[in-house]
């Protein structure tokens, strides 16, 4: 079940995307993956989130829009919950 929350606001989404791809992710070599383990406090619980970022050469894009304009691009896949299951998850992405 996906966790809903009220105070979910634009600077939660900021600090999110901030943790997700942290500073320095650019230095990632095309084909290495990085993660990044981090901790979120939300509605006064305290949300885990696990990220696992890479650089992709823009030619293996399979959908490119003019916003790709360099040789490479960051993407990152993350997962928020509610238990700290750092290990369990970590082994699915």
């Amino acid at each position: 079940e996906p966790v809903r929350h009220s105070k979910w606001n634009s600077a939660m989404q900021s600090r999110l995307c901030s943790m997700a791809l942290p500073d320095a992710a650019h230095l990632t070599l095309p084909g290495e993956t990085s993660s990044v383990f981090f901790v979120l406090p939300m509605d006064g619980r305290l949300v885990y989130g696990i990220s696992c970022h890479s650089c992709i050469s823009t030619q293996d894009l399979l959908y490119k829009d003019s916003a790709a304009t360099r040789s490479t691009v960051q993407k990152a896949v993350c997962v928020l919950s509610r238990c700290p299951f750092y290990g369990h998850i970590f082994e699915r992405l």
